[in-house]
């Protein structure tokens, strides 16, 4: 036995003198107005920010869309699916707060004069521009599966079925598909034949495809390739590897982890794979900053303003 001195046991209250206090948390919630808008990114990216607000301010968080419309509805009749059922699966798939809840809800009739509020775009700082409205999935990130047959598959995010092409649509948004602006017609076809002949596969989704159908493609793809918008949102949901053709560098803001290209002639097919290890990377990198990004507080940020 060692030969330890003799140490007395402790005779006080380790206890004394202290007090019970409840737990502090706050009871209201913090709402965000939202106006309600037609495009993915319109729909991924407040239901993104208001998780985002919920985990960094510690309180359940409310997210209410505002539409002009007198109930659920959609951009064309023959579409499959309701603006509001594509917010409902965009909810169920995104990874939840842990301790707080965030409620999605929608108020017809109303025509509000702002885009949003409590959402402040004044700060600057690049984890803010990139981390703010940020979520992943609960699924996606199997871009290191390269030894099964997916490995050559990639999803094409493309506007050749657009009616209008963005150009004609929007001036101002002709930045985003540089490739649907071409003066012989879509570089779209060029582009996808220039791949096909790398030996890669091209599943192709449309405005019109259904979200389901825009997931179960993009989960069995190494990647994808497409433009600013549309489906390039549910890509960067599901964290997969991106290349986007674009002429604004807000492009990268927006998809961080992407690989930019102006045009198709800056575009090398033979080097693919390696544009999607370098998105990988990057999308380390910014997983990285955003999971140190939630855990700062973020009440500073969030003031009853409209923007």
């Amino acid at each position: 036995m060692p030969n330890n001195p003799y140490t007395k046991f402790r005779l006080d209250d380790p206890y004394s003198g202290y007090k019970k206090h409840k737990l502090e948390t706050r009871t209201d919630p913090l709402v965000i107005n939202w106006k309600g808008k037609i495009g993915y990114g319109d729909f991924i990216s407040p239901i993104s920010y208001a998780m985002n607000m919920a985990d960094s301010n510690s309180t359940d968080v409310v997210l209410r869309f505002h539409w002009p419309q007198s109930g659920p509805s959609k951009f064309k009749e023959t579409d499959s699916e309701t603006y509001q059922q594509i917010i409902e699966q965009t909810y169920n798939i995104l990874q939840k707060p842990v301790f707080f809840d965030v409620q999605i809800e929608h108020v017809y009739d109303s025509k509000i004069s702002y885009n949003h509020d409590n959402y402040d775009m004044g700060k600057t700082d690049s984890d803010w521009f990139r981390c703010h409205n940020l979520r992943f999935a609960t699924t996606g990130m199997n871009d290191y599966d390269n030894v099964h047959e997916n490995w050559k598959n990639v999803t094409m995010v493309t506007s050749i079925k657009h009616e209008q092409p963005l150009h004609e649509y929007a001036k101002n948004k002709a930045w985003k598909d540089p490739l649907g602006r071409t003066p012989s017609g879509f570089a779209w076809p060029k582009v996808g034949g220039l791949i096909q002949k790398r030996g890669w596969n091209l599943k192709h989704v449309h405005y019109e495809t259904k979200m389901e159908t825009v997931i179960k493609k993009m989960q069995s793809s190494v990647g994808v390739i497409g433009y600013h918008g549309a489906h390039m949102w549910i890509a960067r949901m599901l964290g997969l590897p991106m290349i986007i053709f674009s002429q604004k560098e807000l492009t990268e803001h927006a998809f961080p982890w992407c690989i930019r290209f102006n045009y198709y002639s800056d575009f090398h097919p033979e080097n693919i794979e390696e544009y999607f290890q370098r998105s990988v990377a990057k999308r380390e990198e910014i997983r990285n900053a955003h999971k140190y990004w939630l855990t700062s507080p973020n009440l500073y940020r969030v003031r009853p303003k409209r923007t």
